[in-house]
């Protein structure tokens, strides 16, 4: 269960506290289809559910399909109850969600249940997909493309990847500097491995980092990914560890 005191840990979460960045987290969830824990502390009881719906203009979100069902009376009874998904690699964590709204009998399902947004959101990466240097010899070129809120369009050099992100660099001009946050969504991230495969999906800035008056490190999560272009990615950054075992094999011990 998720504890009150999860909030004050040692690990690094980030505090999400904007609507729009927990609209972000919410409805990232609810894409990747991902069953969330709903643990209610004063019951000492578990249960899981689907967030099926997210409106960023109410900001609320819906629950469905809540197992057991009982649950479903707890969250109307305006209990208080915790909430806690990981998926990508990626933990998020509400807590003290109640005061359920009364939902639209002519929209939502007869067991839906929808609940205001919280005040903040717990985030914290956790980093289990092998990471895998791009060697220097090789140069894969990155497409940026995003519509809103301007048309954005941004090229780079890849430097690593995994099969849930990458990081690559921004050659440019201070003047070319670009806006970027953490955050920003990118209705493309398209390159083509030296396998010849296409890469094509969605990505948000997870890290920004000026190297210096021409280069700008950016860290992208992968959204959206297909089932084809996640075996492409797979098949690529498997070989890259291949390469990299091959080579530790051949350094001699100090």
């Amino acid at each position: 269960m998720i504890s009150f005191s999860d909030w004050d840990s040692s690990e690094k979460y980030q505090i999400l506290q904007t609507p729009q960045e927990i609209y972000r987290q919410l409805l990232a969830i609810c894409e990747s289809k991902k069953r969330v824990r709903l643990d209610f502390p004063s019951e000492n009881s578990t249960f899981s559910a689907t967030i099926t719906a997210v409106n960023d203009d109410a900001c609320h979100f819906t629950l469905s399909d809540i197992t057991p069902a009982h649950g479903e009376g707890l969250i109307k009874k305006n209990m208080s109850f915790n909430l806690q998904c990981i998926y990508q690699g990626i933990e998020v964590i509400c807590q003290k969600l109640s005061s359920p709204i009364m939902a639209d009998t002519t929209t939502a399902a007869p067991h839906d249940v929808i609940i205001p947004f919280p005040e903040r959101v717990r985030y914290l990466q956790r980093r289990s997909a092998y990471r895998a240097v791009i060697p220097a010899h090789t140069f894969i070129r990155v497409t940026l493309i995003a519509q809103q809120p301007k048309p954005t369009f941004l090229s780079g050099q890849l430097l690593d990847l995994s099969i849930t992100g990458c990081q690559l660099q921004l050659i440019t001009t201070p003047a070319e500097h670009p806006a970027l946050a953490v955050g920003d969504i990118f209705d493309h991230v398209q390159f083509i491995t030296p396998t010849d495969h296409p890469i094509d999906c969605q990505g948000e800035i997870r890290q920004v980092s000026i190297k210096d008056q021409q280069h700008i490190n950016i860290g992208i999560m992968f959204l959206q990914l297909s089932g084809l272009n996640q075996r492409y990615l797979q098949l690529y950054v498997n070989q890259l560890q291949r390469w990299a075992n091959r080579e530790d094999e051949t350094v001699p011990d100090a």
